[in-house]
């Protein structure tokens, strides 16, 4: 089980060096050269799967791209607002989790009933140990903005909102609409597929349009996900 401990240890490590011998300078040249090739071969593959978006498939092949229109993290007992942070935290066992809305404009003139998948589509850019990762993706019940907190929803909107954290049965679904497991948790894309109901639920009730909360579980502990405003 994690520790409650700083989301992002920041350590400075120094290299010391010898004076290299012509076998040594020899092999650094051809690590650094091995480094170069695979920063050069690597680096396309991540371009354009960065930031979060949702696709949605409809009957007969075509797809839409919806934009978040909102996303943050928030930390268990913490009133530090993340919605401008650059990034998103999950943190095993409930200790940071995301909420993610997906703008639904670009559906207005569908039909639910022509929707037959969804999937979140998300970035991981650190993970602090190998190991297994469980993403659980639940509808969430009470708005929220941006500038939430762990213990405010709505900051700025409705001052008087208060909760001690999301929680299931109030704030969201007990049950995930999906669910993403991973024997090892990757650096690199990730999908959450099978939202269509709770896509399809916004669609017919947009007063049920709150989104989604993400949470985490698993023996990689914390991950750090691309957020909305890393596409940009």
């Amino acid at each position: 089980m994690a520790t409650n401990r700083s989301l992002v240890d920041f350590e400075t490590s120094r290299l010391a060096f010898s004076r290299p011998t012509r076998r040594s300078a020899t092999r650094l040249r051809w690590c650094v050269g091995l480094f170069a090739f695979t920063l050069t071969l690597a680096s396309p593959a991540f371009a354009d799967e960065r930031g979060v978006s949702m696709v949605v498939g409809l009957e007969g092949g075509e797809t839409v791209t919806l934009p978040i229109a909102a996303d943050t993290f928030l930390t268990r007992g913490h009133d530090k607002n993340n919605g401008t942070a650059g990034l998103l935290v999950l943190r095993d066992n409930d200790y940071a989790v995301c909420l993610i809305k997906p703008d639904l404009a670009p559906l207005a003139d569908i039909d639910a009933e022509r929707i037959e998948s969804a999937a979140l589509h998300m970035r991981v850019g650190w993970r602090e140990r190998e190991g297994s990762a469980s993403i659980r993706a639940h509808r969430m019940r009470t708005a929220w903005n941006e500038k939430a907190t762990w213990s405010r929803p709505r900051p700025g909107e409705d001052d008087e909102g208060a909760w001690k954290g999301p929680e299931s049965g109030t704030d969201f679904d007990p049950e995930p609409v999906a669910r993403l497991e991973m024997t090892e948790a990757p650096i690199g894309p990730i999908a959450i597929e099978g939202l269509e109901p709770a896509v399809k639920e916004w669609l017919t009730n947009n007063a049920s349009a709150h989104g989604l909360i993400l949470r985490f579980f698993g023996d990689s502990v914390q991950l750090n996900l691309d957020s909305r405003e890393s596409g940009s």
